[in-house]
């Protein structure tokens, strides 16, 4: 197979995971509740989509880089909702 396909790959499966948790921080912080919400999940996802960043950087693979790096700020975003909205 050709490069532009694993690419590709690579482009869909970042977006999948990149995007579904920024509707989480719009509804956060439309309605300051976080009561059902886990800061350890969070700080796992950050965790785990830095090391992939890094991998990213490694391999040299750009959409790898940008997608994680959405994560882990989207990730660190929710963490610091959750302890600001924390009763």
């Amino acid at each position: 197979m050709n490069n532009w396909i694993f690419e590709m790959i690579g482009i869909i499966a970042g977006i999948c995971i990149a995007l579904p948790s920024i509707p989480q921080i719009f509804q956060t912080r439309k309605t300051k509740e976080v009561k059902g919400l886990s800061p350890l999940m969070f700080g796992l996802l950050a965790m785990g989509t830095g090391c992939y960043f890094v991998y990213g950087r490694y391999l040299g693979s750009v959409s790898m880089m940008l997608f994680n790096a959405i994560s882990v700020i989207s990730a660190l975003i929710m963490l610091i909702l959750i302890w600001k909205y924390r009763k």
